[in-house]
């Protein structure tokens, strides 16, 4: 583990960011709870349609697939499936993902999950975007429950998307998807719904799975991101309490916590990104280490000094962005190799 000296480091502001700020950079306002969730959802609809008019050309290489699935309660849910237009059949089955997006639970789409979609099918895979229903509608743990059926439904029907598990599956999210996607992972693990798809790899990225309740005694004076982030930009510590009075989480369960899975050492090699500024910047320091006690592999990248998920602010171009871009490739491809794959090299 980290020094705490080091730890609390982290959380100097970026001079780049710093410097931007300066300059007139407006960063979202954090949530407090007098915020309408219902406005927010308004807004990122109207940000995805005029993304939609303005598509950057690149898009183009990409096919994506529109489908509704069944849920357990009888219900239905949207999944997008991505791919690259070029698609050669002999080359056989492709590896897999299933994609978790974020917005506290509340907020967010098949829109919200495409970017690191389309990345994992630009090497190649196949990902499979949920759509799950969100809370304050839908609590705590229906969005974990729709996601376990999605991953139920892909493995069901992988000769139709193209996948090849063999060839690597992963589950992945951000923000409060990460803590889904380690929470779909630890379900499929210990289940073991269906022995067709094996979980290679976990991408977490700048999740908050892990509270005072759960965060185990020997890293308690580690876990200090909340007091000392309380006021940080963009995510703050009034937010992350709005977000846990909508989504109503069990506060010592580990499928909304998932540091307290009894027994870590059953989960998949997991790729994880922490953001320095960020209050719930220690439940992914901790549990990094917590999962390396039990000996699972893991590949930690941390952003000093950037607030909760900054790349997907749009924050101009900078040394950080342009590291997260890298980073999130070659996490994806670390995980890829965790299988045993050799056609995913990092830095082919």
């Amino acid at each position: 583990m980290r020094s705490i000296e080091e730890i609390r480091a982290f959380s100097t502001i970026d001079p780049e960011l710093d410097r931007l700020i300066k300059n007139g950079l407006v960063l979202p306002p954090s949530w407090t709870e007098d915020t309408n969730i219902r406005d927010v959802r308004a807004l990122i609809a109207q940000a995805a349609q005029a993304a939609k008019e303005h598509a950057h050309p690149d898009d183009q290489r990409f096919a994506e697939d529109d489908r509704r699935i069944p849920t357990r309660d009888g219900a239905s849910i949207a999944v997008r499936v991505h791919r690259l237009r070029e698609w050669n059949a002999d080359d056989g089955g492709r590896p897999g993902m299933l994609m978790l997006h974020g917005g506290g639970y509340s907020v967010g789409d098949l829109n919200t999950g495409a970017r690191l979609s389309r990345v994992f099918a630009d090497l190649g895979g196949v990902a499979v975007n949920v759509d799950f229903r969100l809370a304050p509608e839908n609590p705590f743990p229906k969005p974990v429950k729709d996601a376990y059926d999605a991953l139920a439904w892909t493995a069901n029907n992988l000769e139709s998307l193209g996948i090849d598990p063999a060839k690597g599956f992963i589950v992945a999210g951000e923000s409060s998807g990460a803590n889904m996607a380690l929470a779909v992972a630890y379900l499929w693990t210990t289940l073991k719904k269906d022995i067709s798809l094996k979980i290679t790899g976990v991408y977490s990225s700048a999740n908050s799975a892990a509270n005072a309740q759960t965060v185990p005694e020997k890293y308690r004076s580690f876990f200090v991101s909340m007091e000392q982030n309380a006021g940080a930009p963009v995510m703050n510590a009034e937010a992350v309490e709005r977000i846990r009075k909508l989504y109503k989480p069990d506060p010592t369960s580990p499928l909304a916590y998932s540091i307290a899975i009894p027994d870590p050492s059953i989960m998949p090699p997991t790729y994880f990104q922490a953001c320095g500024l960020d209050p719930v910047r220690d439940c992914t320091l901790v549990m990094e280490q917590v999962w390396k006690d039990a000996g699972v592999p893991t590949k930690l990248d941390i952003y000093p000094g950037m607030p909760h998920v900054f790349w997907a602010l749009g924050v101009p171009p900078s040394e950080q962005t342009r590291k997260h871009e890298i980073d999130t490739r070659d996490g994806l491809l670390w995980l890829l190799n965790q299988s045993g794959d050799v056609g995913f090299k990092t830095g082919d």
